[in-house]
């Protein structure tokens, strides 16, 4: 019996610090992006690094992570948190709302090649709280009604 418990203490340890790490890996992912890109991008319409990193992000990270993501000072960070919790509006209505006034600028390609001028977390907030082309262009297995 000691032994059994003994072995269920160590896997929840395990599974908070994975679920920590994970936090802290996604955050040094997004780093590396340097603009937010939509589903396929560039001449060849290849799967953008910004998607796939939200594909992955979207089955790992915990919902308060996701929210967390809100609230840090990068502008890619911002739009990733964003764009993970418009896979459900309704609940996360409020959370996308209230970064509508964020000016902070940022790339972004929803695709193809030409990206957009002057566009801010706000926008993209905006955008992909109200269009469906945008929610179309960025979530995995939403099409343009």
């Amino acid at each position: 019996m000691k032994a059994t418990v003994l072995f269920l203490s160590f896997a929840l340890v395990v599974t908070y610090t994975n679920a920590s790490t994970m936090y802290e890996d996604a955050l040094s992912d997004i780093e590396n992006l340097y603009a937010v890109e939509g589903k396929a991008v560039g001449e060849h319409l290849k799967k953008s690094k910004f998607f796939k990193l939200s594909t992955r992000l979207k089955k790992h990270l915990t919902e308060d992570e996701k929210q967390m993501l809100l609230k840090e000072e990068s502008p890619i960070a911002k739009c990733m948190g964003l764009l993970l919790l418009a896979y459900d509006l309704e609940k996360n209505e409020s959370s996308i709302q209230a970064l509508f006034g964020d000016q902070q600028q940022v790339e972004l390609y929803k695709g193809g090649c030409l990206g957009e001028d002057e566009y801010t977390v706000g926008d993209f907030a905006r955008d992909i709280y109200e269009d469906s082309f945008t929610r179309s262009c960025f979530l995995k297995g939403v099409k343009m009604k």
